[in-house]
């Protein structure tokens, strides 16, 4: 039994680094998702439109810069989870080493108390 003072499990996170990688992957299929679907709707319309009048060049270029802009958000995403599993990875390794800060603890004090008891029972002896 882990002393109470020493027991640092109650503050540990588990299984964040996959969570965290859950979590990203899945922003990143919902932009591909958004940004494959913008392109759709913009290639469709391309196609569609009426010859004898073709989109203006403002839309068009709006559309452009619409479509720069998903990608800067696709590019924000990316970068944000990176920094999400590099946090996750450290987070994690921060939980490996309490865990073995722990059981060294739980080792010491299973020895400082295993010598005290062979103190006490050598001075049970001589009395």
């Amino acid at each position: 039994m882990s002393d109470p003072i020493f027991d640092v499990n109650k503050f540990l996170v588990k299984d964040t680094k996959n969570t965290a990688v859950d979590e990203a992957a899945k922003r990143r299929k919902d932009v591909e998702k958004n940004k494959d679907a913008f392109l759709q709707m913009m290639v469709a319309q391309l196609k569609n439109q009426d010859p004898m009048s073709p989109v203006e060049n403002q839309d068009f270029l709006a559309q452009m810069a619409q479509f720069t802009t998903v990608e800067e958000i696709q590019k924000l995403a990316s970068a944000s989870t990176a920094n999400s599993d590099v946090m996750a990875v450290g987070l994690t390794n921060i939980t490996e080493t309490l865990e073995k800060m722990n059981s060294q603890t739980a080792q010491f004090q299973k020895s400082i108390k295993e010598s005290l008891d062979s103190i006490q029972e050598i001075l049970k002896k001589d009395d």
